[in-house]
């Protein structure tokens, strides 16, 4: 996809090619010690010493999704390289994060294909990569000649220990990298997600304490100082909220907020396809503009003067674009700007990091109106939580009962949209 537009919200899958390991008839411990400890939100992962009589089997764990909200923990099983390289392709094109493990024997057919096929999976603009490998030789049996042209790109474990230890730590490093982009960012909606991605790299961390002794000290003090700035800059930013006086007209008006999306009149199918979507998860009404001028007029009308509001363009032009989210950028209601850009009508300079440095609060720029949706409700979700809180703070219990059941009925309604996925 786009480097520097690299979503913000990460998706990662890991995927396992081997024809003994992946029959869902053998190894069920070993998969589910690696399928419990890749989960952040798994508090009691299986441990790889311990043998349990409740693995006695195991399905082809295909999309095992965890129940966190935004934390897509899958764990895909292959037994061959024919159904594997598709899954490899889908992950690619939805700009999912992967993480391969694959046998020494099917290593040295798949692996020099994916170098071949995704030269840029292991280079892209951030300076990091789309996909790690690790070549798992448990059986010790195989010649690897064929790696020594591959070292460049692949990891060896003879061991699955180290192994998993090397997976859990990367998936941990992975999830700290996106918490460090968002609170770089000093929005406050940014750096609740980011003190959530440094929760789950923290929870990754203990796990992989848990496997063997070993600690890389510079990273668990790394992900120490970011949790505290994010802290530092939340508890900032709540003391400066709770100074304002208390509106309850404004909290009920920001409750039952709607959907405002500008777009170009080229556009007009992808603006419907996303207030579907929208209300789907939200039962949110969402209103469409084709005139900016319009657009702005009813953000700015008393009624729609709300709290965090987070409008959507759907714009082809860049002059047009950068004009509008200009106006947006000056609404001190405004919190986050929402810009979906179909891939086929992106000019190249849109991929330019300026732009999200000149319009800090630019959420965003979105190639899939589906995940464009997503991650407008996880805002909306999380907006609300903190609303409920407000009014708790301000003894309106009533007000911050509506507010916290609007957050659990938007978390329902994204845990089921992303097993749809």
């Amino acid at each position: 996809m786009f480097g520097t537009l690299k979503r913000l919200f990460p998706d990662i899958v890991t995927i396992w090619l081997d024809a003994h390991i992946g029959d869902p008839h053998y190894h069920a411990h070993l998969k589910a010690a690696f399928a419990s400890n890749i989960d952040p939100t798994n508090s009691k992962p299986v441990e790889l010493s311990k043998q349990d009589s409740n693995y006695t089997a195991w399905n082809d764990l295909d999309s095992r999704i965890s129940p966190q909200i935004g934390i897509p923990c899958e764990l895909k099983m292959f037994v061959d390289i024919d159904t594997c390289l598709p899954c490899i392709h889908d992950s690619m094109t939805r700009d999912k994060r992967i993480f391969l493990i694959v046998s020494d024997s099917m290593g040295q057919y798949i692996v020099p294909r994916i170098i071949q096929e995704y030269p840029q999976a292991f280079h892209n603009a951030n300076g990091g990569a789309s996909i790690s490998i690790y070549i798992f030789n448990f059986y010790l049996i195989s010649s690897m000649e064929w790696l020594f042209e591959c070292m460049d790109y692949a990891l060896v474990f003879s061991h699955e220990t180290d192994l998993l230890w090397r997976l859990v730590h990367d998936i941990a490093r992975y999830y700290a990298e996106n918490g460090k982009r968002l609170l770089d960012r000093n929005i406050l909606p940014d750096t609740h997600q980011a003190l959530i991605y440094f929760d789950w790299a923290s929870a990754l961390c203990h796990h992989a304490k848990r496997i063997t002794r070993y600690q890389d000290f510079r990273f668990l003090e790394d992900l120490k100082e970011w949790r505290y700035q994010c802290e530092e800059k939340i508890r900032a930013e709540m003391l400066e909220i709770e100074s304002n006086q208390y509106s309850r007209v404004e909290m009920e008006r920001s409750l039952n907020s709607s959907i405002f999306i500008y777009y170009s009149k080229e556009f007009y199918s992808e603006a419907n396809q996303l207030v579907s979507t929208l209300h789907g998860l939200t039962q949110e009404q969402g209103t469409l503009f084709d005139n900016d001028d319009k657009y702005m007029a009813q953000l700015q009308t008393e009624s729609c003067m709300i709290k965090y509001c987070c409008p959507i363009i759907i714009v082809s032009n860049k002059r047009n674009q950068m004009a509008i989210v200009d106006r947006l950028s000056s609404l001190s209601t405004v919190h986050h700007i929402y810009v979906l850009s179909p891939v086929e009508n992106i000019p190249g300079a849109i991929n330019d990091q300026n732009l999200f440095e000149s319009f800090p609060k630019i959420r965003n720029i979105y190639v899939n109106i589906k995940r464009l949706a997503l991650e407008w409700t996880v805002e909306r979700a999380s907006l609300c939580e903190k609303m409920g809180e407000i009014c708790t703070d301000n003894n309106d219990v009533k007000l911050a009962g509506k507010y916290f059941e609007r957050t659990i009925r938007l978390n329902e309604n994204l845990s089921a949209f992303i097993k749809k996925k």
